[in-house]
């Protein structure tokens, strides 16, 4: 049976919110993933791709140690939603 793709779309809006409980999770979970690799790697120009990187938490982590971060996924909302996350990031640190 195929996970049903779909609900990543269906709360790409709230993406970032903190709103919805298993998407905060995902959230939270980022740091701990990334302490072990923070260890082995320097991600200062590295070219990263994030394989079903949905709203983008992973993939800005990255780009904030200085990756070149490519993300892509399936759920086009989702992707649309880390984009306009990312966008609205930039702008305030040009501020």
């Amino acid at each position: 049976m195929r996970n049903d793709l779909t609900i990543y779309d269906t709360y790409a809006d709230k993406w970032w919110s903190d709103d919805i409980r298993w998407v905060r999770t995902l959230k939270n979970l980022v740091p701990g993933r990334l302490k072990h690799f923070d260890r082995l790697i320097d991600w200062q120009g590295k070219d990263v791709l994030d394989l079903g990187c949905a709203g983008g938490f992973m993939a800005e982590a990255l780009a904030k140690r200085g990756a070149q971060v490519t993300g892509i996924d399936p759920a086009s909302d989702a992707i649309t939603a880390a984009r306009q996350h990312a966008q609205a990031r930039r702008a305030a640190h040009r501020l």
